[in-house]
């Protein structure tokens, strides 16, 4: 989760946290995650929840707008259009 969220944050956030300050934030309040988060996405929707305050609210905001999407995409059995989504958060 760390990793796709330091990527997140060099691609799409332009760096604008600390590597480690955003590391350390996600590692404390993720500690105990465990008792609500039961799937990946909720760790990642948990863990851009969690700096919202510390950076451009706005890009995290549209990073879950996208997951969300993405999920809705993939429930409709639309694989490609949930990659594309996906793809906007995280680009290759």
């Amino acid at each position: 989760m760390v990793r796709l969220m330091k990527l997140w944050n060099l691609s799409v956030n332009g760096r604008d946290m600390a590597s480690f300050e955003l590391e350390k934030k996600i590692a404390e309040e993720l500690k105990y995650a465990y008792f609500s988060c039961s799937s990946y996405t909720e760790y990642l929707k948990k863990a851009l929840s969690t700096i919202k305050w510390s950076t451009d609210w706005k890009k995290i905001d549209d990073a879950v707008r996208h997951i969300d999407k993405a999920l809705k995409y993939e429930a409709d059995d639309m694989p490609y259009c949930a990659l594309l989504e996906i793809k906007e958060i995280f680009p290759e």
